[in-house]
């Protein structure tokens, strides 16, 4: 096993810190190496766009994978971390989408991807590969308007783990499985047909929910809630387009 952590570098090297006191600290790492891979896809697709699928698989290896670490130590700071390499790292997955378009008007699609992401010397999974995620919605439209359904839903995960300056292991935090719905619509007025004005509402339901790949690791010198780290509940946003 081969893991190059953090070093505190000497007087004469140079290395960049980017801080936001008392937010978090990105040390720098002048021992990174190039990372490098091998790896394979192969895939399958059917139909056109308005109906078809595909679906493909890969699995790659990695040397030297540059993933987030946390820094031990940290004082000051809500969250301190940097960049280290893993020696040897495996992701493997698929990927799937599907659509299929009713008539002139009715439609429905879906989407899903899954990922496995470990490192192949100390036997953890990588906080920074998501979980189980997919999508399916259906809609209707005409030529001057539309409406979209969709729902969104992923896994849970509680075995992720990141490396920690020190060469420790460090649990990520869990995360709950989730569903959540989304509806938008969109409207071109016939006076004017280069206008598209969009309005949707998001997470319907205000589900408290977290994004497991967006969640931050690192060391905390406090006693930092998961909780600040939610996805927005319900909110609502409207756009107008105008196509030249």
């Amino acid at each position: 096993m081969r893991v190059e952590a953090y070093r505190a570098p000497s007087a004469t090297e140079e290395y960049l810190n980017y801080s936001t006191p008392p937010v978090y600290q990105v040390v720098g790492n002048p021992n990174l190496k190039p990372e490098s891979s091998r790896g394979w896809e192969v895939g399958m697709k059917y139909g056109n766009s308005e109906r078809g699928a595909k679906i493909s698989f890969y699995d790659n290896h990695y040397h030297n994978f540059i993933d987030m670490m946390g820094i031990s130590g940290c004082t000051g700071y809500m969250l301190c971390y940097g960049s280290t390499n893993l020696a040897h790292v495996r992701i493997y997955g698929v990927k799937a989408s599907g659509n299929w378009a009713f008539d002139d008007h009715w439609h429905m699609w879906g989407s899903l991807a899954y990922a496995d992401g470990r490192d192949q010397d100390m036997k953890f999974h990588l906080s920074s590969v998501a979980p189980f995620r997919g999508i399916i919605g259906f809609g209707y439209k005409t030529q001057r308007w539309g409406a979209d359904l969709s729902g969104t839903f992923a896994t849970g995960r509680d075995n992720a783990k990141y490396l920690t300056s020190t060469g420790t292991l460090t649990n990520q935090w869990k995360t709950q499985g989730y569903v959540i719905f989304d509806l938008n619509g969109w409207y071109s007025p016939s006076f004017y047909k280069p206008l598209r004005i969009q309005a949707g509402m998001y997470n319907i339901f205000d589900k408290a929910y977290y994004n497991a790949a967006s969640l931050p690791y690192g060391q905390s010198s406090s006693s930092l809630s998961q909780q600040y780290y939610t996805q927005p509940g319900r909110s609502f946003k409207v756009t107008a387009r105008i196509e030249f």
